[in-house]
């Protein structure tokens, strides 16, 4: 079953994005296209965070994370940031 996306606030997820080089969005977006198809098919970088105030999981693309929420209940996925991994902790 696919999920819907939302991101939860936009101007920080704009924000986000600003920094990162071109050829890397390309990929995020590819990235997050799978994500909301099959939420953890194989070969993606997907982890469940334990000790982070508020993401749930973490989505690995090269050098950068994609923190997440997701709800189950209203298969929706809630997109929180995009960042380098140097800061996204």
């Amino acid at each position: 079953m696919s999920y819907k996306l939302q991101i939860f606030n936009l101007h920080k997820w704009e924000k986000d994005l600003s920094t990162i080089p071109e050829k890397e969005k390309k990929k995020i977006a590819s990235k997050i296209r799978g994500l909301k198809i099959e939420p953890w098919p194989d070969g993606i970088q997907v982890k469940k965070l334990t000790n982070h105030d508020i993401a749930d999981f973490r989505l690995r693309v090269g050098d950068y994370r994609i923190l997440f929420i997701r709800d189950q209940e209203t298969h929706t996925i809630k997109l929180l940031h995009v960042r380098h991994r140097s800061k996204a902790y």
